[in-house]
């Protein structure tokens, strides 16, 4: 899985086979990425948070608006 940060965004690449954990969650103000739930729990508003896991080998990008 790779996960990579620029000024302007954020992208994440699970592995193909999915080996290795991986859970994301967005809100109107953040986009997180954890290996596991726990490292996300202590974020605010992760209650309101739309938590997922991301599809191996498959590309995700967020810009900064």
């Amino acid at each position: 899985t790779f996960v990579v940060g620029t000024e302007d965004g954020f992208g994440v690449l699970r592995d193909p086979i999915a080996c290795k954990p991986a859970v994301m969650a967005e809100t109107d103000d953040y986009v997180a990425f954890g290996s596991e739930y726990r490292a996300l729990a202590g974020l605010p508003g992760i209650d309101q948070a739309r938590v997922w896991e991301p599809e191996p080998a498959k590309v995700y990008f967020w810009e900064r608006h």
